[in-house]
């Protein structure tokens, strides 16, 4: 059997798009293995490629794109007559000539242009490829809207990079690499709540060397841009950048599961926590330690610290009201103990400190370096006026540590580039470092290390009353305990849209909170609602710059049979109070054998 244009679309398409890809991104890797492995044993990459180029499509135009235009028209006039988007096989010819790996360092259209034998066109784009637009946001929004993500969603994201952004965004990352990055984030200790910096994961991703390590093709990108991001190709950076971009999406929904046996690598991260002189209170320095939302920090056996020649005995708790943090870290001395004070020990703002317990198998880190950057306490409802955070923010009020060696670097940046920019007199005694409070960052600076910001805007669900639900990629939330939207890296003018059944409500944005969106109390229930951050364009199409989110938000009932249970500090129902943890006694409420607590 002979495969024709159909039956490579129909396979393809269910090969991506099924209900085991239920409510999640996904991504159209399709490089030659892939489309082998679709056709086979019939066809392979050599007859797929054969078979979409001969295909007259329903016009008798020859130009590629304009074939596939003419396909989509087809299914827009009468799309009661396919099953799936019959153009489908269109975009994973685009998306395999991305995928394409030379020595010559050929671009994008010199790759797709030799496929289609039309060398002289040479780095040009083929006729009508800026029209390829109207098939991918087709995709997206039957994807999204018509099948209500219910076989998976394809997420058309904005960029600068005109026209190309579609293919190479889907021709780097495989299905199986993306699998890989939670054991990445899980032995680098990254949080979805403070994100890291971008140069930090690519680190990461190319430093793991544990089960399930990314694929060379991968790790060269990434090593490269660590050499000499300027030394990339138009296509490289911008394969690179859309990659990290779905990277990130990836770390704001990850629930901490660690799904292979890791080890080695980092269990928790420690942060500075700046409380400044007020009525009641005295100017202080503190830690405290974040992991993931299964780190309760009641089971680490003798923590120490390491400063020097010093090896100083540590005490650490976990903290009831904030899943994943600590409380401020104790210092053990005579049987006594009080909060670690960073300014007992300033080499460690510059120079970093490990953090080590149960002989070594826990291992926290204090990022040292030239620069601290600090948000307010209050976000996290935290009672410290600062504390520290991986990176900049746009339309965040932050605070600035640096060291007086980079202060005027610092300075001609904050005062070039930020909306509010002033000096701050706190920490004196901490010599050879500056403060400054900034407001409205416009634009960071990859020169000074760690002023960069993000190439790409990243949106997560903050806080809420999150309940489990049996596909992981749907949020549930209950009813009265629903989360913040948050867009970090953003410009400030985005907009973020709540779709529901009955049509689209644009969020309330929080005033004086940065890029921050209230979900409506009225929230309809019990059904699947869409989450989307974006701008709409003067003819009134939703641009989105970035991925979004598939919620659905439980109803509060009282149900027939209540009994009280104990729960951890992760919400977990625990037997009894051992360990000396903190739990809570509630009520756990059924009806017949359905669980809804």
């Amino acid at each position: 059997m002979v495969l024709c244009y159909e039956n490579w679309n129909n396979r393809l398409f269910k090969y991506f798009f099924n209900e085991n890809m239920a409510y999640q991104e996904v991504i159209i890797y399709a490089d030659a293995e892939v489309i082998t492995r679709v056709g086979s044993p019939e066809g392979d990459v050599s007859a797929f490629l054969d078979t979409i180029k001969s295909w007259s499509g329903y016009t008798n135009r020859k130009s590629f794109c304009q074939r596939a235009l003419s396909t989509y028209r087809a299914w827009e006039n009468n799309p009661e007559k396919f099953s799936e988007p019959p153009y489908f096989a269109y975009l994973v010819f685009l998306i395999y000539a991305g995928t394409i790996e030379d020595q010559e360092g050929r671009s994008y259209y010199r790759k797709l242009n030799t496929l289609l034998d039309d060398l002289e066109r040479d780095n040009h784009s083929p006729p009508s490829f800026n029209r390829m637009e109207t098939l991918w946001e087709d995709l997206d929004r039957w994807t999204t809207q018509t099948c209500k993500g219910r076989i998976g969603k394809f997420t058309k994201v904005e960029s600068h990079f005109v026209h190309v952004s579609n293919p190479i965004s889907q021709s780097l990352l495989s299905e199986e690499d993306r699998k890989k990055l939670p054991n990445i984030f899980s032995w680098a200790a990254m949080s979805p709540d403070t994100l890291p910096l971008e140069e930090e994961v690519r680190r990461a991703m190319v430093d793991y060397n544990g089960p399930g390590g990314l694929s060379a093709r991968i790790r060269r990108l990434l090593e490269k841009v660590g050499k000499n991001r300027s030394a990339l190709s138009e296509n490289e950076n911008a394969a690179y950048i859309l990659m990290m971009r779905l990277v990130f999406s990836d770390l704001v929904n990850w629930d901490g599961n660690k799904p292979l046996d890791l080890q080695g690598g980092l269990s928790s991260r420690v942060w500075i926590c700046i409380r400044e002189k007020g009525i009641f209170t005295s100017t202080g320095v503190r830690v405290r330690l974040q992991g993931d939302k299964y780190c309760s920090f009641y089971d680490i056996d003798r923590l120490s610290l390491k400063v020097g020649d010093q090896e100083i005995d540590l005490s650490c708790e976990g903290s009831p009201g904030h899943i994943g943090w600590s409380k401020r870290v104790n210092i053990c001395r005579n049987n006594n103990k009080k909060m670690l004070d960073t300014l007992e020990f300033p080499s460690i703002w510059s120079e970093g400190a490990t953090f080590i317990g149960d002989n070594g198998e826990f291992l926290a880190r204090l990022r040292g370096g030239d620069i601290h950057i600090f948000r307010d306490g209050s976000v996290w409802s935290f009672d410290e006026t600062w504390v520290e955070v991986n990176r900049l923010e746009k339309n965040h009020r932050l605070l600035i540590a640096c060291r007086a060696e980079v202060s005027r670097n610092v300075e001609k940046w904050g005062r070039s580039c930020c909306r509010a920019f002033k000096e701050r007199q706190i920490l004196q005694s901490l010599t050879g470092w500056i403060f400054y409070e900034v407001d409205g960052v416009e634009k960071g600076n990859e020169d000074i290390s760690g002023l960069s910001i993000p190439d790409f805007a990243t949106s997560r669900l903050e806080g809420g009353l999150k309940l489990k639900d049996k596909n992981r990629h749907i949020k549930k939330y209950l009813q009265g305990g629903l989360p913040v939207l948050v867009l970090e890296g953003g410009d400030g003018d985005e907009v973020g849209v709540l779709r529901t059944e009955n049509g689209d409500l644009v969020l309330q944005k929080m005033p004086g909170e940065g890029d921050r969106w209230l979900l409506p109390q009225d929230i309809p229930v019990g059904t699947l609602l869409r989450i989307e951050i974006g701008r709409y364009d003067e003819d009134g199409m939703f641009r989105k710059v970035a991925y979004s989110h598939t919620i659905t938000v439980e109803p509060i009932k009282i149900k027939k049979t209540i009994h009280s249970v104990w729960r951890d500090s992760i919400g977990e129902v625990v037997d009894d109070k051992a360990n000396n943890r903190p739990v809570i006694n509630g009520y756990s409420i059924r009806e017949a054998q359905e669980r809804v607590d």
